[in-house]
């Protein structure tokens, strides 16, 4: 809704993302998705739906194969786990990362 006061007051785009740190892509998806409902269907609903899909996750679809790995000798740490993570599938991921894997997958979070 900034945004659209924004630039409604006439402020550049580029102006626009600076000031709320918004890139210019994301800035564009939200312009066109208010000016591209109608007003019966709600603009302001429109700009509500983000539709953003995430980036998948490289480890999460290599997970029966990492999970088969580490079932056959468990790791100690979170630090073990992520060495054997990257040996396995050359996929690096943070300690925190790791852990999070580790606790979506049943395991319990390593030290």
């Amino acid at each position: 809704m900034q945004a659209l006061h924004l630039k409604a007051q006439g402020i550049p785009h580029a102006k626009i993302g600076e000031m709320l740190s918004i890139c210019p892509t994301t800035l564009r998806k939200y312009f066109d998705a208010f000016l591209s409902a109608s007003a019966e269907e709600g603009r302001v609903v429109a700009l509500k739906e983000l539709n953003y899909k995430g980036k998948p996750n490289r480890l999460m679809e290599k997970r029966d194969e990492i999970v088969s790995n580490l079932e056959k000798n468990p790791p100690a740490t979170r630090k073990e786990a992520q060495a054997r993570i990257k040996a396995l599938t050359g996929i690096q991921r943070s300690l925190p990362q790791v852990g999070e894997f580790l606790k979506k997958t049943g395991f319990v979070a390593a030290k």
